[in-house]
């Protein structure tokens, strides 16, 4: 029916879309792709990374949740993780790779490829809802993850992990329209992961999804109902 043929349209054209920010990130990086296991941009924070993420892999390989934060550095204090970013939700995705490889430089170069990708398809999908228009959710997700501000912090892979943001302002405009638990839950699953990858973007999106909240609220008096209050608290206290 219409119904399916407009859901497989829409995956036709994720696909595409996501095909097209992989070859942009290739482009943009390069040479990093040919270098993924071997080389880095940058001496400093690149190497402190590479180590976080491999230490994040292994503690979650092994389930080992509770001492997430103690590192082994600065002996013999502890939750010394807790002194840089913890980069928990980056090291989740890479851990298969952590045990085929044991290769920290790839887990950091690997994480920063798909942080490139992940922004760009993060705007996209927040400005395709606001503008209904698949070439302007392409040109906004361009600009978001090839931006000045991510090619001056290329050493810095959290900060290039910012896709989350997007995504959590795309669920909350969700909600505001349809008011849907669902929407709620996935608000603050997504939230909760940018802020856990990204200390700086915790306090930036915690601050702005509270704005943005007040701002409809005040704006849009239609929204204004008990359901909504509730699915917001619920995503609040669960993130």
């Amino acid at each position: 029916g219409n119904g399916q043929r407009a859901r497989r349209h829409a995956a036709a054209v994720h696909l595409r879309v996501t095909a097209l920010f992989v070859v942009l990130t290739i482009v943009m990086t390069w040479p990093l792709v040919a270098l993924l296991g071997s080389g880095v941009r940058d001496p400093g924070d690149p190497l402190l990374t590479s180590w976080i993420l491999a230490w994040g892999a292994e503690q979650v390989s092994h389930g080992n949740v509770a001492h997430f934060f103690d590192a082994n550095i600065f002996y013999p204090h502890h939750g010394t993780l807790a002194y840089s970013e913890n980069l928990f939700p980056q090291a989740l995705v890479v851990t298969p790779l952590w045990l085929a490889t044991r290769n920290p430089v790839l887990l950091n170069n690997v994480v920063l490829v798909l942080a490139f990708i992940t922004s760009g398809l993060g705007m996209f999908v927040l400005a395709r809802r606001l503008s209904g228009s698949v070439f302007g959710g392409i040109v906004a997700g361009i600009v978001f993850a090839f931006s000045p501000f991510m090619f001056s912090h290329l050493p810095h892979v959290q900060i290039i992990c910012a896709g989350g943001i997007p995504l959590s302002f795309y669920f909350l405009e969700r909600l505001f329209e349809g008011r849907r638990w669902r929407d709620a839950f996935l608000l603050a699953l997504v939230a909760s992961a940018q802020m856990l990858a990204n200390g700086y973007y915790a306090l930036f999106l915690a601050l702005f999804l509270v704005v943005f909240v007040a701002a409809n609220v005040f704006l849009r008096p239609l929204v204004r109902t008990v359901r909504l209050w509730l699915q917001l608290a619920a995503a609040g206290a669960l993130a």
